[in-house]
């Protein structure tokens, strides 16, 4: 296998019955998803869906790219969520000077921001 394009549409033709269906769901002309499946089916050599008037129906084989095809669609949807927040975090060490008239201003706003980001570590500095 070598493109995911190409079996995602047939996961997608045969989970809805029908090439439209697929096109539309998919965000692509309905020509695309035949010549995706054309594609996908010279490649190995099977017949993924049998054609008829009101639509597809997945083969055998089909429907055993389809069950793999959703396993596959359902692990990318959960690591997507994984990592989706992983660069969201903030962490570390910050470091803040003024001078010591400022401090009254500064230490409310600095226990808000750490209140707010508790992985961070302020470190104040006042000076003459």
């Amino acid at each position: 296998m070598t493109n995911w394009d190409e079996i995602r549409t047939a996961f997608q033709v045969a989970r809805l019955g029908t090439v439209s269906g697929a096109a539309e769901v998919l965000g692509v002309h309905h020509a695309t998803v035949i010549r995706h499946i054309d594609a996908l089916e010279a490649r190995l050599g099977v017949k993924l869906f049998q054609r008829h008037a009101r639509g597809y129906t997945p083969t055998e084989a089909g429907q055993d790219l389809a069950r793999v095809a959703q396993t596959t669609d359902d692990q990318f949807s959960q690591l997507a969520g994984r990592i989706k927040g992983q660069g969201e975090g903030v962490s570390g060490e910050l470091m803040v000077t003024s001078l010591i008239n400022f401090s009254p201003l500064m230490v409310g706003a600095l226990a808000s921001f750490q209140q707010a980001y508790p992985e961070i570590v302020v470190r104040y500095l006042t000076g003459a």
